[in-house]
């Protein structure tokens, strides 16, 4: 990685941003009272480069901000935050933040297979990947409400069992395989159960009989409402998980099908 490069930046959009100089970086942050963007590679692992943002330079009301130049074409970083302790308050700048805007984050690849070694904080990354997508013609069919059939559905739960028959198992491919038979329904949308991020892991139940420890299958903790969820792409494990939903998207909108997601938000 070169010599980074880092500016005042702009406050919106939230999240991190391409721009045709860098990354522009933003945050929505009230109480914090000093505020470090921490650079890792892509596998979260590596710290690369840690650029503390001035309270006042990088700052427009509650928004923190920064522009980098410099950085590689994929990498993760998160946020370290200090801040008022007690109340409402819980700051540990020892601790590294996820980015709520992130469109993906590290480790979350495969079904149950992330498990967190502290319970206090979490290990994954934020994922910065640049993925241009070409929607084409894509627009959704609109169709009046009072014409639709909607068919609520769980991405992994439709097609993970073998007697699904698809080539790719639980993934938004899966579902893709599905669409003629959702067309032969007389489906005009789908309402997929929650597709953003969260932690499957995330759950203090066990099996009564086996003792083995279940798993959250129904996805309404989300860590990050704006990435969908790794473990339900084929190619989450490469990080296209973004463009392997958007595929989706456009092939149900080719079929006709519009796209609904259910959403919880929990102040």
């Amino acid at each position: 990685m070169e010599t980074l490069q880092a500016t005042r930046g702009k406050s919106l959009p939230l999240g991190a941003t391409m721009t045709p100089e860098g990354v522009n970086f933003a945050l929505l942050c009230r109480h914090g009272t000093a505020v470090s963007l921490v650079i890792f590679d892509l596998d979260g692992i590596d710290q690369l480069a840690e650029i503390t943002l001035h309270p006042q330079r990088n700052r427009t009301g509650d928004h923190w901000h920064v522009h980098v130049r410099g950085l590689t074409e994929s990498f993760s970083y998160g946020w370290r935050v200090d801040g008022p302790v007690g109340g409402h308050h819980r700051y540990n700048r020892d601790v590294i933040l996820l980015d709520p805007m992130a469109t993906a984050f590290t480790g979350t690849g495969l079904w149950g297979t992330t498990e967190e070694p502290h319970k206090e904080f979490t290990s994954k990354r934020s994922a910065f990947v640049r993925r241009p997508y070409a929607w084409g013609e894509d627009v959704p069919p609109l169709t009046p409400l009072e014409d639709s059939i909607i068919y609520e559905v769980h991405v992994r739960g439709f097609t993970c069992s073998p007697t699904s028959f698809v080539a790719y198992p639980g993934t938004f491919l899966g579902l893709i395989e599905k669409i003629p038979y959702l067309v032969q329904l007389g489906i005009t949308a789908v309402e997929l159960l929650p597709i953003h991020e969260f932690d499957e892991i995330d759950c203090p139940f066990f099996n009564p009989f086996t003792g083995d420890p279940l798993r959250n299958f129904w996805g309404y903790n989300s860590i990050g409402f704006a990435a969908p969820k790794a473990a339900y792409a084929a190619s989450g494990p490469k990080h296209n998980q973004v463009n392997e939903f958007r595929e989706m998207v456009r092939a149900f909108h080719d079929a006709g099908i519009e796209v609904y997601l259910d959403v919880v938000f929990y102040f």
